[in-house]
């Protein structure tokens, strides 16, 4: 028995983490930052506080969680922490935020935490954040209290959100790799595609009238996107073979692939922008937002995205003959997405002999995961937390 007992003590791991904090007050808001840190197995009760040491998260190796817990990201830079339960009395709640090597600690004495992020988070960065469900045991004169962690979330990352600086700083990074690459220029094209599911174009025929409406854009390629949750639209590829002018004979995204003329979607009467540039191997995309001049969507585009002339740009445009006709040219160095804001009526299209539609085999999974695929975050060509200070320097003074 004595044997046994002796095993689960050896088996059993605790740690010591220890933070010396720093009081921050921004207005009506306080919040403590870690100045120091140490951690010490509980064999060793001696914890020596470091200030030049990268504090951990409490519990970082273990990344798994208890309570539920979500990050509303709101336009420009704004950061909700709100966990998804309510408790019936209220419990101390505690916040951990970390980016960088600054972690910042803020409290909460609720029965449900719906807490606005007091610090100034930088943009286009990544944070991880970890919620603590405490209940107070015993306090001693105001000086210190004891407390039982009831529930703690997983380690959250985040990425906060791009400025218009940023996007400018990633359109020339787009711009870089078009001349590193040698760009083979604007070829034109007649159409643009998109490949769903069977099921995906029997729910327009049967459920909507005929109508390709959009939905709400996923958090793939960049994290830090503003149009990630906010911006309705539908994906389209333009890219074709240069040999055959014909896109790639399948497809990632579903067996059936769908063809519009470029011209009913991109002409004179809309407006372009500049969105992503992003890869998740080893090709490059470049995405792009486009929309009628009339869409509601243009304010936003306009106040947080690059607006590109939509008669001269490297990626995509309208190229007007001297006859008066026009056509549509895209970039064939780059693979070159379009974001469209807009419904497309498939029925129409299809019986005014201005679209068509056919199979494509499928290689990989053969449909689009619903939460999107990140970008490549270690990538040195298309991130820009990967620019040094004098390259961002010169990037703004462009």
């Amino acid at each position: 028995m004595e044997k046994e007992e002796n095993d689960v003590l050896r088996q059993s791991e605790f740690k010591i983490q220890l933070y010396g904090l720093r009081n921050i007050t921004v207005g009506r808001h306080q919040y403590d930052n870690v100045v120091c840190y140490g951690e010490s197995e509980f064999k060793d009760l001696t914890v020596v506080l470091d200030a030049e040491r990268d504090a951990k998260l409490p519990g970082e190796l273990n990344s798994q969680g208890t309570l539920p817990t979500l990050i509303h990201r709101h336009l420009p830079d704004k950061y909700v922490i709100e966990t998804e339960c309510v408790y019936i009395e209220p419990v101390e709640f505690l916040v951990f935020i970390k980016h960088g090597n600054t972690i910042s600690i803020c409290n909460s004495y609720k029965r449900h935490l719906e807490y606005e992020i007091p610090i100034d988070l930088p943009s286009a960065i990544v944070v991880k954040c970890r919620v603590l469900a405490t209940c107070r045991k015993s306090i001693e004169e105001k000086k210190y209290f004891t407390s039982r962690t009831t529930a703690h979330s997983k380690i959250i990352d985040f990425k906060t959100l791009f400025t218009k600086v940023d996007v400018d700083m990633l359109y020339q990074l787009a711009l870089s790799f078009g001349t590193r690459n040698g760009n083979s220029g604007l070829r034109p094209i007649r159409y643009f595609y998109r490949n769903k599911t069977e099921e995906y174009f029997m729910i327009i025929r049967l459920h909507t009238n005929g109508e390709m409406r959009p939905y709400l854009k996923n958090n793939g390629a960049e994290q830090g996107s503003v149009l990630n949750g906010r911006v309705k639209g539908l994906f389209f590829s333009t890219l074709v073979d240069k040999t055959t002018n014909r896109p790639q004979p399948f497809s990632h995204y579903g067996p059936v692939r769908l063809y519009v003329e470029a011209q009913l979607m991109c002409n004179p009467k809309c407006n372009l922008y500049f969105s992503d540039f992003y890869c998740h191997n080893v090709k490059h995309h470049l995405t792009v937002v486009l929309m009628p001049k009339s869409s509601p969507c243009n304010e936003l585009c306009r106040q947080y995205l690059l607006q590109l002339d939509i008669y001269n740009n490297p990626y995509l445009r309208v190229f007007r003959f001297p006859n008066g006709s026009s056509c549509v040219l895209a970039n064939m160095g780059i693979i070159v997405e379009i974001f469209y804001t807009e419904t497309v009526n498939v029925s129409h299209i299809l019986e005014s002999g201005r679209g068509y539609m056919e199979r494509t085999p499928t290689i990989g999974r053969g449909f689009a995961p619903s939460s999107g695929i990140p970008k490549k975050s270690t990538c040195e060509i298309c991130n820009i937390n990967r620019i040094s200070p004098s390259e961002k320097n010169k990037i703004q003074n462009i």
